[in-house]
């Protein structure tokens, strides 16, 4: 599926399987502070009972929507927070359109800063091979030739994510600014999904954590291979190997920064 292609489907004022957020939001907006039942939503949205109330238990984690029990039944109302004007469905399509996309080349981000800092631990296994070895093993020339082809390919995929999503940020802001004439109210909102998540792990997090302490432990042993190295050549300086020590510090923290 071709970029167009998902931004007509999700943009379309056709119907869709998945309704928007906005257009569940709005029908408790247009009811202004009257609570509602989940079957009267899910016939206003034409949406089977459980599709709604699934949805509705996802907006209420997020501090969207709040539900209360009168007697045996089950209604829904606005969050203090969530009150505002009714936010047209095609505007709701346009920015989730755009939150699907920079989600995809924040992934791409992420993945190729892994592909980077892998490239760098060969990079630095390579350079202690060739330190340890006398003569220099020819495996270590082939070994730095492959971590520097795949630390720039890494680099490369992180720099077209990287901006790809900050280009996408922009533009979004500037085309619902274009169409409405307001700014984009997203921060507010994010600020209150996240603090509604803090303290829960997520695997992604986990995953990424273990792939840091590989990667890391590589690089640890590489630059002090790589430093004991240098201190019995004769051309060992503090200052080379602070340069290493450096090198390793700046990898870490941009790995760091990069996954996230």
């Amino acid at each position: 599926m071709t970029l167009r292609s998902l931004l007509v489907d999700l943009v379309s004022t056709n119907d869709r399987k998945e309704v928007p957020d906005e257009q569940i939001l709005n029908v408790l907006r247009e009811n202004d502070r009257i609570a509602v039942g989940t079957q009267d939503i899910a016939d206003a949205v034409d949406m089977s009972r459980q599709g709604v109330e699934n949805r509705l238990d996802e907006l209420e984690l997020k501090n969207r929507v709040q539900s209360q029990k009168i007697g045996s039944v089950l209604v829904w109302d606005l969050h203090p927070d969530e009150r505002r004007d009714v936010v047209p469905p095609e505007i709701d399509r346009l920015v989730h359109a755009f939150d699907l996309i920079r989600d995809q080349f924040a992934m791409t981000r992420r993945l190729g800063m892994y592909i980077l800092l892998t490239g760098f631990a060969l990079i630095f296994t390579s350079l202690s091979t060739a330190l340890a070895a006398t003569p220099v093993d020819p495996f270590a020339d082939v070994l730095l030739v492959w971590g520097y082809a795949i630390a720039g390919g890494g680099g490369a995929a992180w720099f077209v994510g990287g901006g790809t999503q900050l280009a996408t940020i922009v533009a979004e802001h500037v085309v619902y600014w274009r169409l409405t004439g307001e700014l984009l109210r997203t921060w507010k909102e994010n600020d209150a999904a996240a603090s509604s998540q803090r303290g829960q792990i997520d695997v992604r997090l986990i995953v990424g954590l273990f792939v840091l302490v590989l990667i890391g432990g590589a690089l640890v042993g590489a630059a002090s291979d790589l430093q004991a190295g240098l201190a019995t050549s004769s051309a060992f300086s503090w200052f080379e190997a602070t340069v290493v020590a450096g090198l390793f510090l700046v990898a870490l923290v941009a790995m760091v920064l990069g996954i996230e």
